[in-house]
């Protein structure tokens, strides 16, 4: 289609081709927003500049939504979790029962008085703390839970009471027995902490 002249104000102007009516017809739909759509929404720090403080806020935070989420799944978690080792009565509670009837004989024990029931708290409390180291040594020494400082108190306890029991006297309250006490103590959660990772590390070379 050739230009077309025509004069305005005793000069000859060169009129643009006019683009045909169906033009806009045919473009394509999809380069035309329905009507009443709104465009997507920027944020304000998409083209922030990464220069001063707030553009290298601006940036870290559009990093941190960029990256990709590393959580992992519950059932994943669940699957690389140690499972629990039984007792040495398999399924059956044997520790965890003798421990509930060692607190239930402390109570009864205290109620009574000291004086009047000292054997009733000694094997009761005795009954509680082998309940309880039998426990705790089969999840520390298998790998699936540390128990390093429990397992180191209660032996020094246990080492302490019988040393003040089979003594007696003033022993019991000895200041040398008192940092023996705690040097041992210091020793057995050391050298139960170092078992207990030896023990995991050969559980997760296992599971490969």
């Amino acid at each position: 289609m050739g230009k077309r002249s025509r004069k305005r104000g005793g000069l000859d102007v060169a009129e643009r081709p006019m683009p045909p009516r169906d033009a806009a017809a045919s473009e394509p739909a999809q380069a035309r927003p329905p009507r009443g759509a709104r465009p997507p929404k920027q944020s304000q720090y998409a083209d922030a500049p990464a220069t001063g403080f707030f553009g290298r806020v601006a940036e870290s935070w559009r990093m941190a939504g960029e990256r990709p989420s590393q959580t992992v799944p519950k059932d994943q978690r669940r699957a690389a979790r140690p499972e629990r080792p039984e007792g040495i009565f398999g399924g059956v509670p044997v520790s965890e029962i003798a421990m509930l009837a060692g607190i239930i004989g402390l109570t009864i024990g205290f109620a009574r008085g000291f004086d009047e029931a000292e054997r009733t708290i000694v094997i009761s409390a005795a009954i509680v703390g082998l309940g309880a180291f039998e426990v705790t040594a089969r999840e520390h020494f298998t790998g699936y839970r540390s128990h390093s400082f429990f397992l180191a108190m209660l032996i020094t306890v246990a080492f302490h009471g019988v040393l003040a029991l089979g003594v007696g006297g003033s022993v019991g309250n000895s200041p040398l027995l008192i940092l023996f006490d705690i040097g041992l103590f210091a020793v057995l959660a050391w050298t139960l902490g170092g078992r207990y990772k030896r023990a995991r590390q050969g559980l997760r070379g296992g599971a490969r």
